[in-house]
């Protein structure tokens, strides 16, 4: 969601944005996809995964953007994606 401007550590503004995201959607449980761009740090990534996991995911699926978002977005962009119920 491009709606707000998150500010901090990137490993506090993953669990939020996580968080958020997942409050904000009425997503199936079973599966979200966590996407992140070339230079983003594992832990941040385990972070993610550590939350969504916490908040009743089943699986997380990690998927690198490919070239326009990387060069949009810059080294160390992350994002969601998940399937509505």
């Amino acid at each position: 969601m491009a709606s707000k401007k998150y500010r901090g550590s990137m490993i506090r503004i993953a669990e939020s944005y996580v968080r958020e995201f997942t409050m904000l959607h009425n997503l199936d449980r079973r599966r979200i996809f966590l996407l992140y761009s070339k230079g983003t740090a594992q832990e941040v990534l385990d972070k993610m995964k550590e939350t969504a996991l916490s908040m009743g995911f089943q699986e997380c699926i990690y998927i690198q953007t490919g070239c326009v978002i990387s060069c949009h977005s810059g080294p160390g962009a992350i994002g969601l994606a998940g399937i509505s119920e």
